[in-house]
């Protein structure tokens, strides 16, 4: 597992964000041709261990991970960013197989457009250190 896989399980355990974008309008990795907007995209930006000894079957990662939503309709992304955030902030506990996960905010990224549509774009990094067994 990866903070990528972390931060789709909170997103799909969130009520409101479900709401506006559901599990199935969440990508990882890139967006597919055809899709339903808005949408979250998922990348993992970093992920490195921390610390040079594992303890035991467990290591410690940190990682940065960018959601980004995308919609056709620019008044949606920042709506949907506030709903990322309500749903993986400040989260402590056990999720998608990892232990002692905690997520914080990262950076914000700037309004940008692609595409023919146009689509409009916009990103959020969470910060992500966890337990996992290696």
């Amino acid at each position: 597992m990866t903070g990528v896989d972390i931060i789709g399980a909170l997103l799909g355990q969130h009520g409101p964000t479900q709401a506006m974008i559901p599990a199935d309008r969440t990508y990882a990795g890139h967006l597919p041709e055809g899709v339903g907007y808005p949408a979250f995209v998922l990348a993992s930006v970093s992920n490195v261990p921390v610390g040079v000894v594992k303890r035991g079957a467990k290591r410690r990662w940190r990682g940065r991970v960018q959601v980004t939503a995308v919609s056709t309709a620019y008044d949606e992304i920042d709506p949907a960013l506030r709903l990322a955030c309500a749903a993986c902030d400040e989260f402590f506990g056990d999720i998608a197989g990892a232990t002692e996960v905690a997520v914080t905010l990262g950076s914000e990224g700037p309004d940008f457009t692609a595409g023919d549509e146009p689509l409009h774009l916009k990103s959020q990094d969470f910060l992500v250190s966890y337990n996992r067994v290696s």
